[in-house]
């Protein structure tokens, strides 16, 4: 797929507090925009793995632990893939 978004946003809504529990959740839907605080941002492993900041691009802390970020997620993410902890779609 060609226009596959690089991330995208659970909404979960406005009213969801800390003690809320995911699977307690209705009408939960998705969007490739940010819509509540609350939202959970999911990234495309494949477009994003092993990203790495330009030497001449000048980055605030926030992007640099953002990217360091997906980075260590993804990593963690794809060790437990290998050790069989997660099932991925196509197995």
């Amino acid at each position: 797929m060609k226009d596959a978004p690089k991330r995208i946003y659970l909404n979960l809504g406005d009213d969801i507090g800390p003690a809320d529990k995911f699977s307690d959740l209705t009408d939960v839907t998705w969007c490739r925009d940010e819509i509540h605080e609350s939202d959970i941002c999911y990234i495309r492993a494949d477009k994003v793995l092993g990203m790495k900041i330009p030497e001449d691009k000048k980055c605030d802390d926030y992007e640099r632990g953002q990217i360091e970020g997906y980075n260590n997620a993804i990593s963690d993410a794809l060790e437990l893939i290998e050790a069989g902890e997660i099932k991925t779609l196509d197995k």
